[in-house]
């Protein structure tokens, strides 16, 4: 071993290593040089180590870019929810349950059961405690239950999807105009964590009530709106009841989550035109942006996807699977308005009321990182025209605003400008490249080389 110290001091390349091992120096200047290498290291190891934070911390940028009249941008998606509470159906229900016809005493015990049902939602489980004890509660299918009351808004006569804004009895219509289009598009029923719902999103299947038995979409694309078209947007229910309807307004390839900055919600209410401008604001990511680790730049691509329950990566999904672990190992259930995941245990109405105890929504998701290119809406103006002297169907109005400027995230500290900075640190204050580094490694392999030798020697001889 002191045969390898010596001789890596001696021929080494770094700068101070030789003197060190001289001996027709004086000691004290030895004593010197040693004292120079020790700073030397110690000043290389330090700035090596900021390098490497500050490629582990802030690896990328956001800079402006001009991007008015060079893309085509995608419209906004649409959510519509309502507390429709189809009533024939209802008694339908009651009497094949429980065995109760209109006019017992139980009846409207179930019936107000059946409506609490209908407009239960991620914030209002506790809604549920009058009906915690009853037994003939307890093993209720709530999506089958509250799909079956409101069945007649999903489908028509023969059962299948249906493009909404035909005769039926309720539905949504959506006209785009972005060059004189005034095809309606298709609205799929969904439940979320706010109900039963239509919605115009590309994920719809991840939350389809029956299941994943649903034919896809035939317009696979969403519709887009160049900056010279008039990207206006109309929603029209057609329902001549007092319902409440709530719309909300996302990027069309997210799911509806409550309580968001990225999801506009806006009631519509009767004899009501709601008017809504919205503003499209862009973060775009250069290519070599994935060349950077995914702890590293915080944000992940599409197809970067760590999710077990879902094919693709959106941080709003990530944060529906956080949510449904989290259900399971506080209450070992599933709510049952999340359709993917583990097919159970479903939460009956004890395992709703455990999660509202526990404050289940409000579970840390920390692994769930941003996209690392977004499209985010948001509403600058939100108007209404009432009219009270004349009945008209609600409706509602969305205005798309295009940018002029986009975000565009970009790297400022790639692995080969940090590779570069080590390599600048040791050469400022060692005097030293790779090929001394690597010199060192020869001379240990060669010394390790030497004694494997000579312990084999040892062991033929021996026997």
């Amino acid at each position: 071993m002191r045969t390898l110290i010596r001789k890596i001091f001696k021929k080494a390349s770094i700068h101070g290593f030789s003197y060190i091992a001289r001996t027709d120096i004086h000691l004290v200047e030895r004593i010197l040089w040693g004292i120079l290498l020790f700073i030397g290291t110690y000043l290389s190891v330090d700035m090596c180590w900021n390098q490497f934070k500050r490629y582990k911390d802030n690896p990328t940028v956001f800079g402006v870019e001009r991007i008015m009249g060079t893309r085509e941008f995608p419209y906004v998606g649409v959510t519509m929810c309502s507390n429709y509470f189809d009533e024939e159906q209802a008694d339908v229900i009651i009497q094949k349950k429980w065995n109760v016809t209109t006019g017992d005493k139980k009846h409207d015990y179930y019936k107000k059961f059946l409506q609490v049902l209908i407009e239960i939602e991620y914030n209002n489980l506790e809604t549920l405690k009058p009906y915690a004890n009853d037994e003939d509660l307890r093993n209720v299918d709530f999506l089958k239950t509250i799909w079956d009351i409101n069945s007649s808004q999903f489908t028509n006569k023969t059962g299948k999807n249906k493009i909404l804004g035909g005769d039926l009895h309720y539905s949504f219509s959506v006209v785009y105009r972005p060059k004189e289009d005034t095809t309606s598009t298709v609205f799929q029923s969904v439940i979320t964590e706010v109900g039963l719902c239509f919605t115009t999103s590309f994920l719809y299947e991840y939350q389809n009530p029956l299941g994943f038995q649903r034919e896809p979409l035939t317009d696979t694309e969403p519709k887009m709106c160049t900056p010279f078209d008039l990207c206006n947007l109309k929603v029209t229910p057609n329902v001549d009841s007092g319902d409440k309807i709530v719309a909300y307004i996302h990027n069309n390839k997210d799911v509806v989550e409550p309580d968001i900055k990225s999801v506009i919600r806006r009631e519509i209410n009767t004899n009501e035109i709601s008017n809504v401008d919205v503003t499209l604001e862009i973060i775009s990511a250069e290519e070599e942006v994935r060349n950077v680790p995914i702890n590293y730049r915080k944000c992940r691509f599409s197809n970067e996807n760590n999710l077990k329950y879902f094919k693709t990566y959106r941080p709003i999904l990530c944060r529906i699977e956080c949510r449904i672990n989290a259900a399971l190992k506080l209450c070992q259930c599933k709510p049952f308005f999340y359709v993917v995941g583990p097919k159970g245990p479903i939460c009956n109405i004890k395992g709703l009321l455990c999660l509202a105890k526990n404050n289940w929504m409000n579970t840390k998701c920390d692994q769930c990182l941003e996209m690392c290119a977004v499209h985010k809406y948001t509403a600058l103006k939100t108007t209404a025209h009432v009219f009270n002297e004349a009945k008209f169907a609600r409706a509602l109005l969305i205005n798309l605003s295009l940018p002029k400027m986009g975000i565009r995230r970009r790297v400022v500290f790639s692995f080969d400008q940090l590779v570069i900075a080590f390599g600048g640190a040791a050469s400022l204050f060692l005097g030293c490249s790779f090929l001394s580094f690597a010199q060192i490694f020869y001379y240990i392999i060669q010394y390790l080389e030497e004694k494997l030798k000579i312990m084999y020697r040892r062991y033929f001889k021996k026997n």
